[in-house]
């Protein structure tokens, strides 16, 4: 019970196995197992799961198992590989290690160039604003200048 309920992670579902198992008659939080995993007796943890167990209705969890049911997972049966597709297996899995390592490194170097290219884009950019805007003032001055005197030299021609 101590597995189930404490060493796989302490989320609804497992609460709702602890609660099953403690309308079966099992005992959680006894003085046995507290011995046995002193980790869980008489800590906060422990006490919360106790005090989270105490809020579940027995009838969420019979419902719960309806649904499952009805849904036909009674009927299924996990298969266990044989020795040789485990072999066959595991095998595949060390040949692709170097493959995937060899993936990390060029990917992470990929990344790094697009990163490095990225930045200097963005520097040309910003230098390349800079000086259209420099070039756009020019002009604007530039004209400015220029029809100002036109227009002063058309008042004085009398144009």
């Amino acid at each position: 019970m101590y597995t189930c309920v404490f060493d796989s992670g302490g989320t609804l579902y497992h609460k709702y196995c602890a609660k099953l198992l403690q309308s079966w008659g099992g005992e959680l939080g006894s003085k046995l197992q507290s011995d046995l995993h002193p980790t869980v007796g008489g800590t906060e943890e422990g006490e919360q799961f106790m005090e989270d167990l105490k809020s579940i209705s027995i009838k969420e969890v019979r419902l719960l198992i309806s649904n499952l049911i009805e849904q036909g997972l009674d009927r299924e049966v996990p298969s266990r590989l044989s020795e040789q597709e485990l072999y066959v297996m595991m095998s595949a899995t060390v040949q692709h290690m170097p493959l995937i390592s060899q993936l990390h490194e060029r990917t992470t170097t990929i990344s790094t160039h697009f990163q490095e290219l990225s930045d200097t884009l963005s520097l040309e950019v910003e230098e390349l604003r800079g000086e259209m805007l420099n070039l756009m003032n020019m002009l604007i001055l530039g004209e400015e200048t220029h029809y100002g005197r036109t227009s002063r030299k058309h008042v004085l021609d009398g144009k």
